[in-house]
């Protein structure tokens, strides 16, 4: 974890924020001897005492946090292999030509990282931070969400060092890694938390952009999701929801699908955020491939759209 972080960005206690409605500050205790990156620590909650691992570097913002720790990396012998397609996804234009030549590439996540802002850039589901990479070099600050301890950790080191691992899968055992060159893509000011996309550790009003990107149908509640998102924009800020509009079952009923069913994802969006006082910018098709190996993978077309907030 930077050791600015909490000079950059105001962190609050995702359980008082959302749930108690009174935001409240998160502490820094160090218990890693004073190293420039902090590696162990926690942060404690100024008002309810909870406190927030700080493990192998990694800021861990949710309840429990350190036993989803314990359990992701006793379940997990490969985090590599547990991403699958999408370390390809987030940076397989940047491979070497030769590596990158018979592959079908998208451009969903670096398009996303084209997105304009000003202020603090939010993105709630970082992935592998491709996005969150794009951002940095333009916003006053990034703070990447991802709610795997695991990818948390590996998109800290591959924004760090400036290479990603990429697997690339022919079939069955033949495989091999590559890896990915950012060379002068190197990210601005940025950090990387475990946290909750339904549940930010951030105040109301205080970004420039969030970004939503393949959240929305994954929340057991997508309209109080929506509702918490488009609450962190501030005064002419962004909200980004980049979404293929797959509704499942199994995540949320269909009575709590934006639309319920009866009206497209897209005009229920649009007309809810309205609502809520954001003018719709712009929206377009974005191209999302997920090679699962050399004659197999997935075509998803997510819609962006992208609000912004009345000023008044």
């Amino acid at each position: 974890m930077r050791p600015d972080l909490l000079d950059r960005v105001q962190l609050t206690c995702p359980d008082c924020t959302w749930r108690r409605g009174t935001p409240a500050a998160l502490r820094l205790e160090r218990s890693d001897g004073g190293a420039e990156e902090i590696l162990e620590g926690a942060l404690r909650c100024v008002k309810c005492g909870d406190r927030y691992p700080v493990v192998q570097g990694v800021a861990v913002l949710v309840p429990d946090g350190w036993r989803k720790v314990a359990q992701e990396t006793g379940e997990v012998e490969d985090p590599l292999r547990a991403l699958g397609p999408h370390l390809l996804a987030h940076y397989g234009d940047l491979l070497a030509e030769g590596e990158r030549r018979d592959l079908h590439l998208g451009d969903f996540w670096r398009r996303l990282g084209d997105l304009p802002v000003e202020g603090l850039a939010v993105d709630l589901g970082a992935s592998a931070g491709r996005a969150a990479l794009g951002l940095s070099r333009r916003a006053g600050f990034t703070l990447a969400l991802e709610s795997s301890f695991l990818t948390a950790r590996l998109c800290r080191g591959i924004l760090r060092d400036g290479r990603a691992p990429v697997r690339l899968v022919e079939e069955g055992a033949f495989e091999r890694v590559v890896e990915a060159d950012l060379g002068g893509l190197l990210p601005g000011p940025l950090e990387v938390v475990v946290a909750d996309p339904d549940r930010p550790p951030l105040p109301p009003g205080i970004a420039g952009l969030v970004l939503a990107a393949n959240l929305l149908e994954r929340q057991s509640d997508p309209a109080a999701f929506l509702e918490r998102a488009a609450a962190l924009a501030g005064p002419g800020g962004r909200l980004a929801v980049a979404s293929p509009w797959t509704w499942w079952e199994e995540h949320a009923p269909r009575s709590r699908w934006i639309g319920g069913g009866v009206e497209r994802t897209r005009d229920a969006l649009v007309r809810i955020l309205a609502e809520r006082g954001f003018d719709l910018e712009r929206e377009e098709d974005l191209l999302l491939v997920l090679r699962e190996h050399a004659r197999l993978e997935q075509v998803v077309r997510p819609r962006l759209v992208l609000a912004r907030r009345r000023r008044y």
